[in-house]
């Protein structure tokens, strides 16, 4: 017959089956290890037995019931008191299954408790796979075929299929046209610091101003749309524009690496026409 135990950590009262006496089990509620006591025997256990059979009799050992949590955890028998002060507590929930005494079929815990199917509904491989086909399923969602889990989501996207990718999510705008701006930019300053190399005496300044002007208009290009080809790829990006974005990803690194190597010889050119420029010190004394 059961035997009854307290929990040192928590103080509650189960009941545990007689095999095992003598064993340590773990409380449900605190997981605190409990020391269950022998079995009685001898007299005490004859009297013992035959008190509860003439208390009980058959309709008491049917009243036990046995729990089974979500996680498989097994736990009883209890008494059908213990049970609804189980549920009572919140210990109960609608992911358990009881079983009682002298049946054979488990059941849901919320067909002996109703109260528990508001709180939660049972996660069984059934329901699970149910909510799965659902959510691939296509439904009456609009022509862009979204499923049934995106119509009545919320944050699902609304827009076009165009613009959306394989998992019905909105993919973020391209930035081509921006990156594109900016390597055309660059490369018109590649362009005038060649040509201001060459001709260097009409504005020296003008070339080492335009190659450093080159690299700062060509390196941000080349990073944003180095950044949307990688989103494109795993489908973050839209991919209507990789076009453009490819454009300005070699415009802006060749601009940025051309204007790095004319900023040399536009440093020379400025340098140049400075000593050009200078009066020769030793000029007057050859004279005299």
């Amino acid at each position: 017959m059961p035997i009854k135990v307290t929990c040192p950590g928590c103080q509650k009262t189960y009941s545990v089956p007689d095999t095992t006496a003598g064993k340590k089990v773990k409380c449900p509620a605190c997981q605190q290890t409990i020391d269950v006591p022998p079995a009685a025997t001898g007299a005490s256990a004859g009297a013992s037995s035959a008190g509860g059979s003439s208390a009980g009799g058959s309709s008491g050992l049917r009243d036990m019931w046995r729990v089974r949590t979500g996680d498989g955890q097994g736990y009883g028998p209890i008494g059908k008191k213990e049970l609804d002060e189980w549920v009572a507590e919140g210990r109960l929930d609608a992911n358990c299954q009881v079983l009682q005494d002298g049946t054979k079929e488990w059941r849901w815990a919320t067909e002996l408790y109703p109260q528990l199917a508001q709180q939660e509904q049972p996660t069984t491989p059934s329901a699970q796979a149910a909510a799965a086909q659902a959510a691939v399923t296509p439904g009456m969602a609009g022509a862009a075929g979204i499923g049934v889990a995106q119509a009545t989501n919320p944050y699902a996207y609304t827009g076009s299929s165009a613009a959306a990718n394989v998992y019905g999510v909105a993919c973020l705008p391209h930035r081509g046209a921006l990156s594109l701006t900016l390597a055309i930019v660059a490369a018109a300053c590649v362009v005038i610091t060649f040509f201001g190399c060459v001709f260097s005496m009409v504005c020296p300044p003008l070339p080492l101003i335009t190659a450093v002007a080159g690299i700062g208009f060509g390196i941000p290009p080349w990073l944003i749309s180095m950044s949307d080809l990688s989103g494109m790829r795993v489908g973050r990006r839209e991919t209507s524009g990789r076009g453009m974005v490819l454009t300005a990803y070699i415009m802006g690194l060749a601009a940025a690496i051309v204007s790095f190597i004319l900023l040399i010889p536009a440093i020379l050119a400025l340098f140049g026409v400075v000593l050009c420029c200078m009066p020769f010190p030793f000029a007057g004394a050859q004279a005299q």
